[in-house]
């Protein structure tokens, strides 16, 4: 962590050590998992969004990697079956990574669990834009396009 403590004068006299007692009254901060996983269950998926969007407005995360986290907290709403909340993780993960295949991957399968098969398709498509050569996109956009 980057941490700051001023040696004043006076604690040069005094013999205080303030790089000690900012060291000691450290407290890390959560990590974007933890603050996600909390918002989904206190106050659900515009919880998670508020939050998400306060952590990206701290300088020290601009440019943070939120892909990965997006995408798991995303997939923990598919599993207890809330895709249409799992959308709009994916779709901010989308905005957030929009050269990411694995991005529109997330979201066109949360489209397929809301019963949305044309926007599924066209993520997918998206997807194989990205990386034509991805093997789980181009057989799960076959599935669906043939049912």
């Amino acid at each position: 962590p980057d941490l700051t403590a001023e040696l004043t004068e006076e604690d040069y006299r005094l013999n205080r050590d303030p790089a000690m007692k900012t060291i000691l009254a450290y407290v890390p901060r959560k990590s974007l998992a933890e603050t996600l996983n909390e918002a989904l269950t206190e106050g659900g998926v515009d919880l998670a969004v508020k939050r998400f969007r306060e952590f990206k407005a701290q300088p020290i995360n601009r440019y943070a990697s939120t892909e990965q986290t997006l995408l798991e907290a995303g997939q923990r709403l598919l599993n207890e079956k809330k895709p249409e909340q799992a959308l709009v993780l994916f779709q901010l993960n989308a905005e957030e990574n929009p050269h990411s295949n694995l991005a529109y991957f997330a979201l066109g399968e949360a489209y397929f669990r809301a019963g949305n098969k044309k926007l599924a398709l066209e993520n997918f498509e998206k997807s194989l834009r990205i990386n034509p050569k991805n093997y789980d996109v181009s057989e799960r956009y076959r599935q669906i396009k043939g049912n």
